[in-house]
């Protein structure tokens, strides 16, 4: 708590449990009351701790540092030292200005037996220090359990170690107490890694039959109980449709003639996976009497028939799903026609001189597409004003200009709804 003033103080705390009406929550009584003091004298260093005393290779935990008293503006950087590279915090820890507590993260390294480290904290001339110790890493369980599976289909199981895989990782035994569950010899847990799944091979049971699996690494064993249950047949398998396209995939429908206390896998096949494909087992839960099933989809190059197969307690049932590729797209549509293009003005040439009141001759080339052209004289090259604006339907016309002056001349072709084109660029004459 920043800001308190230098003395003793007292606390307390109560939860709340709910509420005792829409408005109003539901405290407990407070806890009993302790004081601490906040000292006037410059901080140090009180105590360095862990939120546990020992942690296993490889495991992540929080140290926590307390100062006698506020640290002072600037803040107060905590030095941290340890006796084994296995439990090596940062180096140092800062703590703002007015704040007496901060936490920070260490991961311990591997150690082949547990190693006791001392972590010992710094600061204003005084030193806590803690003991940690780093356990190695060692077989923690195989899950999940229970763990009940329908005989004949594939199962799993996950190996949970204490600590992570060293850096050559943990090659793990495993063994069956019956050939109806198969495991593989071993699985090897990647380096840095806390968790090792492995498949299970069942075969089908008359009646319900406990198979113990068993981990062993380092020395040490850990079993789970896999219960494998006589297979229910399938009663219906359908799909909601006959026919998808591309990766739209399908909903289907496995269902049992009756409920099951417990629940109930089948096994599922493709005859092309690559095209439509589902999960290896579709489970039923105790209670239910069907489960649908996804089937992910792959766009084929043509229409592709895929046969969708569920097996159960001796008996199959089969769908089958036509794949259709994606339909080709129509041609994108034309763009739009732009407007017409810019006439080219043959004559007169550029900067021409003319007597006032003499017929000027003015041609331009034709524009394809065009019915009439815009024709336009004025006495600035902006043409903010004109003094001829005029339609012709032939490229070519003529006039004459009383007064003297500089003369600029430009032409745009239309369509014949009217659509006016771009303009030619300007040209000067002079009339003198």
């Amino acid at each position: 708590l920043p800001g308190l003033t230098v003395g003793q103080h007292f606390w307390r705390v109560r939860a709340f449990q709910g509420d005792n009406s829409l408005t109003t929550a539901a405290p407990t009584a407070f806890s009993a009351v302790r004081s601490f003091i906040v000292s006037a004298a410059a901080p140090k260093i009180s105590t360095v701790t862990f939120t546990r005393p020992s942690a296993f290779s490889g495991e992540f935990l929080l140290g926590e540092l307390q100062l006698t008293g506020p640290a002072p503006a600037g803040g107060a950087v905590v030095t941290l030292t340890s006796t084994s590279p296995t439990a090596t915090p940062l180096q140092a820890v800062t703590l703002p200005a007015g704040t007496s507590f901060a936490q920070f993260q260490l991961t311990t390294g591997q150690v082949a037996t547990s190693t006791a480290a001392t972590v010992t904290a710094s600061y204003g001339g005084a030193s806590a220090s803690t003991v940690l110790t780093v356990d190695p890493t060692s077989l923690k369980s195989i899950g999940p359990s229970p763990n009940t599976i329908t005989g004949g289909a594939p199962g799993g199981a996950t190996i949970a170690l204490n600590g992570s895989a060293g850096p050559n990782g943990a090659v793990i035994s495993l063994s069956s107490s019956s050939p109806l569950a198969v495991v593989p010899a071993s699985v090897t847990a990647p380096a840095g890694s806390f968790f090792q799944p492995f498949t299970i091979q069942t075969s089908q049971v008359a009646v319900t039959t406990p198979v113990t699996i068993t981990a062993t690494w380092n020395g040490i064993s850990v079993t789970n109980v896999l219960t494998l249950l006589p297979a229910v047949p399938p009663s219906d398998w359908t799909i909601d449709v006959t026919q998808t396209t591309g990766s739209q995939g399908a909903l289907a429908r496995v269902a049992i003639a009756a409920v099951q206390p417990t629940d109930t896998t089948f096994t599922l096949t493709s005859s092309n996976p690559a095209v439509a494909f589902m999960s290896p087992t579709a489970l039923i839960s105790a209670g239910a009497i069907a489960a649908g099933v996804l089937v992910f989809t792959n766009p084929p190059s043509v229409s592709t028939p895929v046969t969708l197969t569920v097996s159960g307690g001796g008996i199959s049932k089969s769908v089958t799903l036509t794949v259709n590729p994606f339909a080709t797209p129509p041609p994108p549509p034309p763009p739009p026609p732009g407007p017409l293009a810019a006439p080219a003005l043959l004559s007169p040439a550029a900067s021409a001189r003319f007597a006032p009141n003499a017929s000027v001759a003015f041609d331009w080339g034709d524009v394809t597409g065009a019915a009439t052209y815009t024709f336009q004289v004025s006495s600035s090259s902006a043409f903010t004003t004109t003094l001829v604006n005029s339609t012709a339907t032939a490229s070519a016309l003529s006039t004459s200009f009383p007064a003297t002056g500089d003369r600029f001349w430009r032409v745009r072709a239309n369509k014949a709804d009217g659509t006016a084109g771009t303009w030619s660029a300007a040209r000067a004459f002079r009339i003198k």
